[in-house]
């Protein structure tokens, strides 16, 4: 979810006085990662958060779907000339429960110019950076041409109805906007970097179906069980056709539409470096990643995109030297505002 940090970091570049807005965000963001949100509790995370808005003038408010289950609605009041636009993250986290961790999951540590705890990718470091943003417009009395609406919400990893399935039922205000902005998507370049060829959105997701399987036989004493109609046989083979079954490959609109824009990606090596990437074939990513620098060693891209597959790799001083290197640091290139080293550390 690096685009997460990308799209945060982009949004705060574009805010007068980004330096101190950046470094609210990184405070805020340390309040978030320090509540432990894998299981609910996202009312706890949510509070301070609010009391910030609320000091800073900002109407906010903590609904609750159920107990502890807190979804965090504020609202910057534009002169009301076009439509909101809403941003939109979420507090709760991925369990940790059955991996391997060096450090405290939900106590923020910095090692090695990296900053680890279970949700600064996904997706607190986006919450902090929209709740930053958020005050520092409203303490700066900017006037907007629409309303700013943030929403941190609950129970997005789980798929749970505590979130925004609840909000999109019983908030209908939050329809009203024009524009949401959330996690996700990416920024795609063209092959030679100079111009940006496409903005990709997120227009579904593939979802989970339950099944239960009952298998019904007659009743018998284990000495001497059924050999022709045994159910536990019957339940058994069931679940391994089940197991087996491949559904046919069916490619919607928009799926060919990113088929299409894969396509044209594989005609650069940094376009291979993206689509290994993506298939988590970070070896050959890396490769390409290397062919590309060593055609153009100014492309700020290639040296974000090999920062991103080191630290994959697991080679962190290194990742940190490109990272460097793509944020314009050290006599390097920027290209465009990105995050700092500092901020990423792919722990969703």
């Amino acid at each position: 979810m690096t685009s997460t940090i990308v799209l945060a970091a982009m949004l705060i570049g574009l805010v007068p006085g980004a330096a101190t807005v950046e470094a609210e965000a990184r405070e805020i963001l340390d309040e978030l990662l320090r509540v432990d949100t894998s299981h609910g509790n996202e009312s706890a995370a949510l509070r301070p958060v609010a009391a910030r808005l609320v000091k800073a003038g900002i109407p906010a408010e903590i609904v609750e779907a159920s107990a502890g289950r807190g979804n965090l609605i504020a609202r910057v009041r534009g002169n009301g000339s076009r439509k909101p636009v809403l941003l939109v993250a979420h507090v709760d986290v991925v369990p940790v429960e059955g991996q391997s961790w060096t450090t405290s999951p939900f106590i923020p540590t910095e090692r090695d110019g990296f900053l680890q705890a279970r949700g600064v990718n996904d997706d607190k470091a986006m919450a902090a950076a929209f709740v930053a943003i958020a005050l520092d417009v409203a303490r700066s009395r900017i006037q907007l041409s629409r309303d700013l609406l943030l929403v941190l919400t609950a129970g997005e990893e789980t798929a749970s109805p505590f979130g925004m399935p609840w909000l999109a039922k019983n908030r209908p205000e939050l329809r009203e906007a024009e524009i949401m902005l959330n996690e996700d998507g990416d920024l795609q370049l063209s092959a030679d970097g100079q111009r940006m060829e496409a903005v990709v959105v997120d227009v579904t997701e593939k979802v989970s179906t339950n099944f239960r399987f009952v298998v019904k036989g007659k009743g018998g004493h284990s000495s001497t069980p059924w050999t022709d109609r045994d159910p536990v046989r019957s339940l058994g083979k069931a679940l391994v056709k089940v197991g087996e079954h491949r559904f046919p490959a069916r490619a919607i609109p928009s799926v060919r539409e990113a088929l299409g824009l894969d396509s044209r990606l594989a005609n650069s090596h940094l376009g291979l470096a993206r689509i290994y990437q993506r298939r988590q074939k970070y070896a050959a990513a890396l490769a390409e990643a290397d062919a590309a620098l060593a055609a153009d060693p100014a492309r700020t891209d290639a040296h974000y995109i090999r920062g991103q597959l080191l630290l994959r790799l697991g080679r962190k001083q290194e990742a940190r030297k490109e990272m460097t290197a793509a944020a314009g640091v050290g006599g390097q290139p920027g290209a465009a505002p990105l995050p700092s080293p500092e901020l990423l550390q792919d722990q969703r």
